[in-house]
């Protein structure tokens, strides 16, 4: 491992392919890619929470389903 010292409340030693997904570039919030990743994030948290397509937030759908589960 590349010894890379972080000064952060550490110190913290980062792994290279941290820092290589680090240094890639942002994607923008509005842009094309995003939209992209959101759909695919939101596809595979329903699968995760057993959910279906609820109107709100996930925080809200999270805690839909939680009370389901007790």
């Amino acid at each position: 491992m590349n010894d890379i010292l972080l000064m952060l409340p550490g110190p913290t030693t980062v792994h290279p392919r941290v820092l290589s997904a680090m240094s890639q570039a942002v994607v923008n919030h509005r842009g094309a890619k995003y939209g992209e990743i959101l759909t695919e994030t939101t596809e595979l948290m329903s699968k995760v929470f057993q959910t279906r397509k609820y109107s709100g937030s996930w925080r809200k759908n999270i805690e839909r389903r939680r009370r389901k589960i007790r």
